[in-house]
């Protein structure tokens, strides 16, 4: 992530499309509780990368810091980071977001979008997308705290 991706008061990361596996941009409306770890890192000097150790190069050590969790976990089947990929949108299928609403939040032309389909449906889902991912975000919150989340409503976009 790049400080110059992000726009705190639009509340967006936005990938270029140089930076996604489909080459294609990425907006992505994020959550207060991304934005509380966000604005908690340290600006290095100059550097636009925003979880980095020395401003030079991305945040390092999640060889160790893996293996602290599978320490702590005691996982039955070896897992790697990009896992928690998949772990979130099953997690968001579970708690009721829609497979296409989660197909847009990460990104995905395939799939229910891809073939012909992606010639028609162009609707962007970003507002769905922000709903989901928000609703996400209360659920992990839930879930480390143990409290009920907090609901917060988002005005409707005008079409």
């Amino acid at each position: 992530m790049k400080w110059s991706e992000l726009d705190r008061k639009a509340g967006t990361w936005t990938l270029p499309p140089e930076r996604t596996k489909n080459k294609r941009q990425h907006i992505v409306t994020l959550p207060p509780q991304a934005w509380q770890v966000i604005e908690a890192m340290p600006r290095i000097g100059d550097s636009d990368l925003v979880f980095t150790n020395d401003g030079q190069r991305p945040l390092g050590g999640s060889t160790r810091a893996k293996q602290k969790i599978d320490a702590e976990m005691k996982p039955a089947t070896p897992w790697v980071f990009h896992d928690l990929r998949r772990s979130a949108a099953s997690g968001m299928q579970r708690i009721g977001v829609a497979m296409h609403v989660i197909e847009k939040a990460l990104n995905h032309v395939s799939g229910s979008f891809g073939g012909i389909v992606s010639v028609y449906q162009t609707h962007s889902y970003a507002a769905e997308v922000q709903v989901a991912l928000q609703k996400w975000a209360d659920h992990i919150d839930q879930l480390v705290t143990g409290k009920p989340a907090t609901v917060v409503q988002f005005p409707q976009r005008q079409s």
